[in-house]
């Protein structure tokens, strides 16, 4: 039996997916406004493709090439469920672009038009930050 306060390490998936989709609640940001949103600098188009095994594969949307696969935990998979369960929520097909790009204070962000909200990624640290600029990266080339 553990001791008392000791932390479940099989729990950690879990709580850092809710701690991720708590911050993507709040970092969210739809253009409540009416103003029109700013372009996207050197934008990449991306799908997410949910595998069977839980893991997530990144594809270019112009090409279909494959920018990354991530296992079923940590941030960018964390991420990507919140994103899609908004998608599910307000019956958006799971299959339209997001867009990646940087806004006009070059600011890292995931734009998805279905929905109108932007993500930027200042909240989420530099590594986290990274994870998805090292996507944009590959997804312009």
């Amino acid at each position: 039996m553990a001791a008392r306060g000791a932390m479940n390490l099989q729990a950690l998936p879990l709580a850092a997916a809710i701690v991720v989709a708590a911050v993507a609640t709040f970092v969210v940001f739809g253009d409540s406004a009416g103003e029109p949103v700013a372009p996207l600098t050197e934008p990449a188009q991306l799908v997410f493709h949910w595998e069977a095994d839980g893991s997530i594969r990144v594809l270019s949307a112009s090409t279909g090439a494959e920018l990354g696969h991530y296992a079923a935990t940590g941030f960018v998979w964390g991420l990507v469920r919140s994103l899609e369960r908004e998608r599910r929520r307000f019956g958006v097909e799971l299959s339209e672009p997001y867009v990646l790009g940087r806004n006009d204070d070059a600011r890292l962000t995931l734009r998805d038009p279905a929905l109108d909200r932007d993500l930027v990624f200042d909240a989420f640290g530099s590594s986290n930050r990274k994870a998805f600029e090292t996507l944009l990266e590959k997804g312009r080339s």
